[in-house]
């Protein structure tokens, strides 16, 4: 499942919003409360597994496909290429 900032949770149905992208809980749309359950049921479980995939998945394209051109650099703090 894609990333939701908001929803509601597909175990309890609770509504709840993430803080920031990172949060596992718009992953796996499980509110946390749900998430921490994962130990004890099977369906929390295997959408803990799917929304780690799938997190590091994005993450991972993301950084592959980001370029640091001279003006990134440069504000990033790294001296800009001569050029």
């Amino acid at each position: 499942m894609p990333f939701r900032e908001r929803f509601d949770c597909l175990w309890c149905g609770n509504p709840h919003a993430v803080r920031a992208r990172s949060d596992l809980e718009g992953w796996a749309q499980l509110c946390p409360t749900c998430l921490g359950k994962a130990g004890d049921n099977a369906f929390l479980r295997a959408r803990l597994r799917s929304a780690l995939g799938e997190r590091g998945g994005a993450s991972g394209s993301e950084g592959a496909t980001r370029s640091i051109t001279p003006a990134t650099a440069r504000t990033a703090g790294t001296p800009a290429a001569a050029g």
